[in-house]
């Protein structure tokens, strides 16, 4: 029984990182593209207990939703970034693009 704790103790651990990951990719956008790694299970951990399933579903539901909307804001700044590479480029002189005419 005393191993089930330690097993579920560990297992609120990795809940709760996937959450601070989860908020701090809310608040911070950039911080995604510098922490960039891939996620697995920790070794040894166990099956995820039953009543922690709820919440790693939430989890992973908000993950995915980050998703897209990482997705959204990457293809607005393509369509930006395109738009830009429309505008000649001049050698010489001031640069200044009209972005209210």
């Amino acid at each position: 029984m005393a191993n089930d704790g330690v097993e579920y103790s560990e297992w609120l651990k990795v809940l709760d990182e996937m959450e601070s990951n989860l908020k701090r990719t809310a608040q911070d956008p950039e911080w995604v593209a510098s922490a960039q790694r891939e996620w697995s299970e920790p070794a040894k951990l166990g099956p995820m207990p039953l009543d922690l399933a709820g919440r790693a579903r939430s989890i992973a539901d908000r993950q995915q939703h980050t998703i897209r909307e990482l997705e959204a804001e990457r293809a607005e700044v393509g369509r930006h970034l395109d738009a830009l590479r429309t505008v000649p480029i001049v050698a010489r002189g001031p640069r200044y693009l009209d972005a209210t005419g």
